[in-house]
């Protein structure tokens, strides 16, 4: 109710935009070139090559102040009007019923919370959160926010390492899904913890040099991982940037609450390399927010458009599931578990 912008106000302020950036480049390279004079002038006139060095330190750093106070003011303009004119009415079309801010709304504890880090550590976690997404889909509530979470190296430095950079989703389903399940692939370094779950590994050898899984039930986590979701999760891997080495993917169950981290990724984010196509971006938004909303339809697991009365029926509809798996593939148990 409260939107600022239209679509046709991307244009103007993705080229305002380029302008400051490229503003920063050649004044940068201008910068240095006029050094290199002023420093050629001092040989032949010694005086005026001195004022010319002072008067392009006390320049430069001004022009720096202001284009760089500037340049993210028009970047936020631009981010906003993209959201107001297209993120926001995409989303309105996905889910039953949502929030969305701009604004970060989830806490350090939120994050710690998760259990894959030592929440003991010192210094302590920090974080910085963005792009707050609430809403139900078929009855299961969804949540995802983009996150910077990052300590220091000692507690007087001003050095840090980045623990995580990308998206969390949590994905609240009617019924407990389960014990403590966690799927992880990437390097989270020694902040990062599986809790002292066994380790354990399906038939899938695909699926086990992605991702490392520990368990607390090793008979839940094969009902839960059907060849399906499997696949879906593989599927969710091969979309992350970057190459398989320095990829990060964490899929977390416990009770009946799922969480996915995924490393790289910003979502609802915009080039300024070129023009926004209406259509596209609409397109690319959609497919990105049905890529996750599209494991609900697969875990299935108390949905408004498939009911389950008891925790273990949810077990014996994906028990069934996973025998028509079974029979599809040759008999061939996929999700079959052995512990490591």
């Amino acid at each position: 109710d409260n939107v600022k912008y239209g679509f046709s106000d991307l244009e103007p302020l993705r080229k305002k935009l380029q302008f400051m950036n490229k503003l920063i480049k050649i004044g940068s390279i201008i910068f240095f070139v006029l050094i290199g004079a002023a420093g050629l002038l001092l040989l032949v006139n010694f005086n005026l090559g001195s004022f010319m060095i002072l008067l392009l330190f006390i320049v430069f750093p001004i022009m720096c102040v202001l284009v760089g106070k500037i340049s993210p003011e028009v970047k936020k303009e631009y981010m906003t009007a993209y959201k107001e004119t297209l993120v926001i009415p995409t989303l309105s079309q996905k889910f039953d019923h949502y929030t969305y801010s701009m604004d970060g709304k989830v806490t350090i504890d939120d994050i710690k919370n998760l259990g894959i880090w030592n929440t003991k550590q010192e210094p302590p976690l920090q974080a910085h959160t963005e792009d707050f997404l609430t809403g139900t889909y078929h009855g299961v509530y969804y949540e995802q926010t983009d996150a910077h979470i990052w300590y220091k190296a000692r507690a007087n430095s001003n050095e840090t390492f980045t623990a995580f950079n990308g998206t969390i989703s949590k994905f609240r389903f009617n019924k407990k899904i389960s014990g403590r399940l966690l799927l992880s692939h990437g390097f989270f370094g020694d902040r990062c913890s599986d809790g002292g779950l066994p380790q354990i590994k399906t038939e899938n050898m695909e699926f086990n040099k992605i991702f490392t899984i520990h368990s607390e039930d090793g008979h839940d986590a094969f009902y839960i991982l059907t060849p399906h979701f499997m696949e879906c999760l593989m599927k969710l891997y091969n979309t992350l940037p970057g190459f398989a080495s320095n990829k990060t993917i964490v899929v977390i169950f416990e009770n009946d609450t799922m969480t996915i981290l995924r490393g790289g990724v910003r979502m609802f984010e915009l080039s300024i390399a070129e023009k926004v196509d209406f259509f596209e971006a609409k397109k690319t938004i959609s497919k990105e927010m049905q890529d996750m909303l599209d494991i609900v339809d697969i875990l299935r697991i108390g949905t408004e458009n498939k009911p389950q009365d008891t925790a273990e029926n949810n077990i014996a509809g994906n028990r069934e599931a996973l025998n028509e798996e079974i029979q599809d593939n040759n008999d061939t148990p996929v999700a079959k578990f052995r512990l490591k």
